[in-house]
């Protein structure tokens, strides 16, 4: 198998994080379980196969993007929501990409810290429970049904991103090679 030269490899990684953005914004835009998105995912996928810091700026655009079309809401939450996914971007410049072992723990990590976070946001900066450690607490619980739904996607889609990166590819080529010698 020839090795891929650097810009078969950035085409691909260019391609594939397209499609995944422009799937993770459909699932924003249509009516979905809460919390089960791709946009965590995604920030993971593009963690491992960008590498570079600075690129965490892609699937941020991509939550931009979506927030665009479904609406803006309090910047303090908006601001640790976009920083969470940064970080799991960060994770995601970790992960192995042929260990499940690995995906395993930066989606765990990724979901556990943008389930921190948030919530934690929630609590600190929006009216909805009393600033006191039993607001914070209360916070956290009616948290836990959102952060299931997260993590289940982040482990699902991430699963999903890297699966379809590393082998569709050759697949598909198996595939045209195999009919182009069936139509000869």
């Amino acid at each position: 198998m020839e090795k891929q030269s650097k810009k078969e490899h950035i085409a691909k990684t260019v391609g594939f994080f397209l499609a995944f953005s422009i799937f993770a914004i459909s699932l924003r835009l249509f009516p979905h379980t809460p919390n089960y998105a791709a946009i965590g995912a995604l920030a993971i996928f593009s963690g491992s196969a960008f590498r570079k810091s600075w690129l965490a700026l892609l699937p941020l655009t991509t939550v931009f993007i979506s927030d665009l079309l479904i609406g803006f809401y309090e910047p303090w939450l908006m601001a640790t929501v976009y920083v969470s996914y940064a970080a799991m971007f960060l994770l995601g410049s970790k992960m192995n990409r042929k260990s499940i072992k690995s995906l395993v723990i930066r989606s765990s990590l990724g979901s556990i810290l943008f389930f921190i976070t948030t919530n934690f946001a929630v609590w600190a900066f929006a009216s909805w429970y009393p600033h006191t450690p039993a607001g914070l607490l209360d916070s956290y619980l009616m948290g836990l049904p959102f952060y299931r739904n997260t993590f289940v996607s982040d482990l699902v889609f991430t699963a999903t991103f890297v699966v379809l990166y590393e082998y569709a590819p050759a697949m598909f080529s198996a595939f045209s090679k195999k009919k182009a010698i069936h139509t000869v």
